[in-house]
């Protein structure tokens, strides 16, 4: 499944082997889970926060699995 040229909040949702190409990506630090999710010549808005580190380094180190849940 894909997403192309949208715009998508990641917060909330659990994301398995999808692809967002030319997407507005925003992350506001909620819970997540991310597998085998890729991200293709997106733009993104986050804020600046422990969380927000954590779905960075799952974007740019193209990692295949990331869940941030309510006590992380």
């Amino acid at each position: 499944m894909g997403f192309i040229n949208a715009s998508q909040t990641l917060d909330g949702f659990h994301w398995d082997d999808v692809a967002f190409v030319n997407a507005l990506i925003r992350y506001e630090g909620g819970e997540v889970e991310l597998k085998n999710t890729r991200f293709i010549n997106c733009t993104f808005q986050m804020s600046d926060s422990p969380r927000t580190a954590k779905v960075a380094s799952y974007i740019a180190l193209d990692q295949p699995y990331l869940r941030i849940g309510p006590n992380d």
